[in-house]
C-alpha cells in the first residue's frame, strides 16, 4: 500500500510492488492528446521508453463514476502527484521519502581528486549539485544514503571499480533506473563493450570537454527544475 498526500486528502493506492522513488521532468503530450486530462505529460526512462503520469489529484477530484471509466488506462501508468509526498508502509521507511529538491544531483567517482573537482567545477556552474566520491564504494553508499539523478564514474579505481558500481546499481530496485555515465582514459573498443554490457547510458574518454561533457548529462537527466517525484508501483 502507498499512502499518498493528495491536496488537503491522504489516500492508498494498492500497488504490487515499489521499485523507488523517481524525479523526473514531465513531457508535454502533444495537441492531438491535449483532450486527455488524467495524463498530464510523460517522462523518458532512463532505457528510452516512455512512461505516461497519472495526475493524482485529478483521480481524486473526480466523480465516482469518472473514476470508474479511467481506473484501466490508469493501470499501466505511474502515478504523479503534484506537490505531493508518498509512503509504501511496510517497504519504505517514513524518513528515506524527503522532498525532491529543485538541483540536479550528480555522483562523480574518480580517484583522482583533481579529475572529480574539474568536472564537479564544469557542472556546479551549469546549476547541478555535486557529491564527490574516491571510488566506487564511497559514490555506492552516496546514493544509497542521499539518492541521485545521475551516476558518472571512472572505470578503474581502488576497493570498487566503476563496473562494479554498475553491476551494484542495477542490482538494487531503488537504484537500478539511474543513469551511469563513464568517463574514463581507457578508450579500447573492450572497455565500452564491458561498460555498455554493466548499463553505461553514456561513455566519454578522458580528457573530456565541457561542451561534451554537458551534452552528454542534459541528454540523460536535463536542465529543467525537477518536479516533485514519488515512490511508484
Amino acid at each position: 500500500m502507498v499512502v499518498a498526500n493528495a491536496g488537503n486528502r491522504q489516500i492508498g493506492l494498492v500497488v504490487e510492488e515499489v521499485l523507488g522513488k523517481d524525479e523526473i521532468v514531465i513531457k508535454n503530450l502533444g495537441e492531438y492528446l491535449r483532450r486527455v486530462k488524467l495524463f498530464p505529460g510523460t517522462t523518458i526512462a532512463p532505457d528510452g521508453s516512455l512512461i505516461l503520469l497519472i495526475d493524482l489529484n485529478r483521480m481524486v477530484a473526480s466523480e465516482a463514476n469518472e473514476r470508474r471509466a479511467i481506473q484501466a488506462s490508469a493501470s499501466a501508468a505511474r502515478v504523479f502527484a503534484p506537490g505531493s509526498t508518498a509512503v509504501a508502509r511496510g517497504t519504505i521507511p517514513t524518513d528515506a521519502i524527503d522532498r525532491v529538491e529543485q538541483e540536479r544531483v550528480i555522483v562523480i567517482a574518480d580517484d583522482s581528486i583533481s579529475v572529480r573537482k574539474f568536472v564537479g567545477r564544469m557542472l556546479e556552474k551549469n546549476g547541478y549539485r555535486i557529491k564527490l566520491a574516491a571510488d566506487g564504494l564511497e559514490a555506492a553508499e552516496l546514493v544509497a544514503q542521499h539518492g541521485c539523478h545521475l551516476v558518472i564514474t571512472d572505470l578503474e579505481m581502488p576497493r570498487m571499480t566503476g563496473y562494479e558500481l554498475m553491476a551494484q546499481l542495477r542490482q538494487s530496485p531503488s537504484t537500478r533506473r539511474i543513469p551511469v555515465m563513464v568517463v574514463t582514459s581507457r578508450a579500447g573498443a573492450k572497455h565500452r563493450d564491458r561498460a555498455l554490457k554493466e548499463g553505461a547510458a553514456a561513455f566519454l574518454t578522458k580528457p573530456v570537454q565541457e561542451d561534451q561533457l554537458l551534452a552528454a548529462v542534459e541528454q540523460l537527466i536535463g536542465t529543467e527544475a525537477a518536479r516533485p517525484s514519488v515512490p511508484v508501483g
